[in-house]
């Protein structure tokens, strides 16, 4: 199956609970609603959460009950954060090691630098793949918080014609064809599109979007990671 977590903030509180300390709420009014509609558009629902907090939903997610977990939420890199006021750090990761790598998941972060490593500590995608993830796909940088959504609404259609998970989004990546973004929070900066596989070399991004802001992390090769499709 497929759990798709909106964790973007939906009022001015929900920006404080996410621990998003740059722009105003007229920044973000309507970003939420957005995504979702992309969401609703393609048939797929996004968790709700009634009794448990998201960070949860997330664990529960990665540990067995999804096949395919896409979050977008706010992140600086090691803790990922949900307007609920809940967050999921690399320790959390690290603590569900053993059902992650019994579920291998593949995980896609529309959230901020989840790819980045910096000062010697691993990613959030790093954490996710060494702990048993079959395929990440996540930014290096900061991604914009409005124009990102195409890319997930690209890779939702592709997936109704078949492609399998991790083609769909590759695809998303090339058909869009954006070279310019804007610059809702956060802003993005540039940098390069990086492959780390057992047999792949690093693969460069040839245009300054989204994909200049991504990193593909594959546990396998390209083919293997068309498990189990998107249903």
């Amino acid at each position: 199956g497929v759990s798709i977590i909106n964790g973007i903030p939906n009022n001015s509180q929900e920006l404080i609970e996410a621990k998003i300390e740059h722009g105003k709420w007229s920044d973000w009014e309507g970003i939420y609603s957005s995504w979702q509609s992309i969401i609703d558009n393609h048939n797929f629902t996004s968790q709700v959460t009634v009794n448990d907090k998201t960070n949860k939903i997330v664990e529960e997610a990665l540990k067995h009950s999804e096949n395919i977990l896409i979050i977008i939420a706010h992140s600086d890199g090691q803790t990922i954060y949900f307007p609920d006021g809940s967050f999921l750090e690399t320790s959390d990761i690290e603590k569900i090691r053993e059902d992650i790598a019994k579920n291998r998941p593949l995980v896609a972060l529309f959230s901020c630098e989840t790819a980045r490593m910096e000062n010697g500590l691993a990613s959030f995608s790093q954490t996710l793949i060494e702990s048993g993830a079959k395929a990440v796909v996540a930014p290096v940088s900061e991604i914009g918080a409005r124009s990102t959504s195409r890319l997930l609404d690209q890779a939702l259609q592709n997936s109704t014609v078949g492609d399998s998970p991790i083609e769909a989004i590759w695809k998303a990546i090339q058909d869009t064809g954006i070279t310019g973004l804007e610059n809702p929070p956060p802003y993005h900066r540039d940098s390069r599109l990086a492959s780390t596989a057992r047999d792949t070399s690093t693969l460069y991004a040839p245009e300054p979007f989204f994909v200049k802001a991504v990193a593909m992390v594959f546990r396998t090769d390209l083919k293997s990671c068309g498990f189990r499709g998107w249903v």
